[in-house]
């Protein structure tokens, strides 16, 4: 895909959007779950607020954090994130979902007021994330390609638009290429400390169903 044929933030209309952001909250922790360095968190800030202040319906972040192996592990929960986020939000609320996919997670979108921003819980909680991983009993395993497929299109029925703040990846990766069937755009490194965008990265497709 061409750079002409990519988005910057500025270019969608973000009014009453569900405007799904990757970032990046891959942060270190101290023994007691405490966030010790939130310079990654304070690094998206600048593209929420300019969600937020562009009339987006909801936020929904969504972001990894550690290794676990794609499996649900309390020590790799994102949930430390959530008071350091509201700090730098200005007090704003974070709720942070049960999980990053599913039907609850589906329930809290829907139900957000104006204006609420969700953060889901750890990506790599699922193996389909990492493409592999290991299983209760310490087994390698590899994420089956359906469903794989079926973790793409649970994130993709969250948002009408697609964010990402990461550049993009040495490996391929849906959510940093753009969602299939989301107007997809992404923020250099740059646009987080001052909130300026380039085109990069992005698919340019208005709402349309996800590849099957």
């Amino acid at each position: 895909m061409s750079i002409a044929n990519k988005l910057s933030i500025e270019d969608v209309d973000l009014t009453d959007k569900r405007v799904l952001i990757r970032v990046d909250f891959n942060v270190p922790l101290d023994k007691e779950k405490n966030v010790t360095n939130t310079q990654r968190i304070s690094g998206a800030v600048p593209t929420i607020k300019y969600a937020l202040d562009h009339g987006a319906k909801v936020v929904i972040l969504m972001s990894h954090l550690g290794r676990p192996d794609g499996q649900p592990n309390p020590k790799y929960s994102l949930k430390p994130v959530v008071p350091e986020l509201e700090k730098l939000l200005g007090g704003k609320k974070v709720t942070i979902a049960p999980d990053s996919v599913g039907p609850e997670v589906e329930k809290l979108v829907d139900e957000a007021a104006k204006g609420d921003v969700i953060l889901l819980e750890n990506l790599r909680f699922h193996v389909e994330e990492e493409g592999k991983g290991v299983d209760a009993d310490g087994n390698k395993i590899k994420a089956d390609k359906a469903k794989v497929e079926e973790f793409r299109k649970g994130l993709t029925k969250l948002g009408d638009v697609y964010i990402s703040t990461k550049p993009p990846a040495r490996r391929p990766s849906f959510r940093r290429g753009g969602e299939p069937g989301l107007t997809g755009t992404q923020t250099t490194p740059s646009a987080r400390r001052t909130g300026r965008t380039r085109p990069w990265s992005a698919s340019t497709s208005r709402r349309r169903p996800p590849a099957t």
